[in-house]
């Protein structure tokens, strides 16, 4: 499998169009699955057929850095995602969140053509993506009260990334306990197998504690995988 002229279909856009040699017999989706890391056991689901010499492939990334706002010590730890946001080199068609209301709605929209994910935030063991903290004024009584709408939970990500139809390539899930897999409070959690479902390819995720990429808390089965 050999990567066609990227004339055919730049590398800005939602899908990238491969070719193959039809004589060529290690032209196979399998071949093709290993070169862009998805898993070749759902290539029909992710490779689209356009003629008997050329597929298109997924080719968005969803980035999304939620670390926004706040006060002082916020703005301090959101360094956190900015500096990810910089450094992360995907080679693929980025399209950034920075609000917790926009996730959800994003992911679905693009569903089908998205090969990898990250997500800059603030976690808990139950499953909560928030936003810094931030305090609204109510008009009508003048009483203070927090903005909801900078909270989103794990399981509406989820959801929304199994609309996409198949496993991503690569994920990036930068929040406290994005991966724990324990007891809390009542109930039990196990964030790390939900995400492990999800991802072919390097699954990285933080166990408990993450204070500038480093994880504070026991780890179940490491922070990342590889297939």
């Amino acid at each position: 499998m050999e990567k066609a002229d990227r004339k055919l279909q730049p590398a800005d856009k939602f899908r990238i169009v491969w070719e193959r040699d039809a004589q060529d017999r290690s032209a196979t989706l399998e071949a093709l699955a290993k070169e862009v890391g998805l898993d070749p056991s759902e290539s029909l689901k992710w490779a689209k057929k356009t003629d008997e010499c050329h597929f298109s492939v997924p080719n968005i990334w969803i980035d999304a850095d939620l670390l926004r706002g706040g006060g002082l010590y916020d703005r301090l730890v959101n360094l956190g995602g900015t500096l990810g946001r910089s450094f992360l080199f995907t080679g693929k068609k980025r399209i950034k969140v920075n609000h917790a209301k926009d996730l959800e709605a994003t992911i679905r929209k693009h569903k089908g053509d998205i090969i990898g994910f990250s997500l800059y935030a603030h976690g808990s063991p139950e499953g909560d993506i928030v936003m810094p903290r931030k305090i609204i004024i109510n008009p009508d009584d003048g009483f203070e009260e927090e903005d909801f709408t900078r909270n989103i939970y794990q399981w509406d990500v989820l959801s929304a990334i199994d609309a996409n139809g198949f496993k991503l390539a690569n994920a990036y899930v930068m929040q406290c306990y994005s991966g724990f897999n324990g007891k809390y409070g009542l109930s039990k959690y196990n964030w790390d197998e939900q995400w492990t479902r999800r991802v072919f390819g390097k699954l990285k995720i933080y166990y408990r504690l993450n204070i500038l990429g480093v994880d504070f808390g026991s780890k179940t089965r490491g922070t990342s995988k590889s297939n």
